[in-house]
């Protein structure tokens, strides 16, 4: 569990002061609509760094994942981690998260929100935003970390309404 945030006050979407090279939008934060009851899915695909990296997630409510309750979560890269189901217990509507990463390398400390941290959002397939991430640092491919996030239809859609499709990388 993350101690960053009270679990009555969390923030929502954020958008980083920067663009990426090509001049896309940077999430810092993303937070995408969600119902009591719904399960999400989480899925790693890819990363390119030797530090750990991951997901922090969270809502105001409480979340169950990997067999345990509660309403904020990290969870870390693994190359053979299967889909991670996000099973939404209670909440205020959102499910909010973010990539982190472990600086410096075998301290335990998760960073994030600093120095070029941010995510690339795209959507990609059946309801799956893929998000490309950077840990730090402003010149960047944003392909530090990989995941994408899958909401249960009815919210996708109202989600990702609007935002520009992309093939799958």
């Amino acid at each position: 569990m993350n101690k960053g945030f009270s679990p009555t006050n969390l923030p929502g979407r954020a958008i980083a002061p920067w663009c990426d090279k090509a001049g896309r939008e940077v999430l810092m934060i993303e937070a995408l609509p969600v119902s009591a009851g719904d399960v999400a899915r989480l899925r790693f695909e890819r990363q390119t760094q030797a530090r750990p990296q991951g997901v922090w997630l969270g809502t105001v409510g409480n979340l169950r994942v990997l067999d345990r309750e509660g309403s904020q979560f990290e969870l870390w890269y693994a190359p053979d981690a299967p889909i991670i189901h996000i099973e939404v217990v209670e909440t205020d509507g959102l499910l909010r998260f973010y990539n982190i990463f472990e600086h410096p390398p075998g301290s335990g400390l998760e960073r994030s929100q600093m120095n070029g941290s941010g995510m690339l959002p795209d959507v990609v397939q059946d309801g799956w935003i893929r998000y490309s991430c950077n840990d730090f640092g402003l010149d960047t491919e944003f392909d530090k970390l990989v995941f994408s996030i899958w909401i249960p239809a009815a919210t996708a859609r109202e989600q990702t309404a609007g935002r520009q499709k992309s093939s799958p990388r």
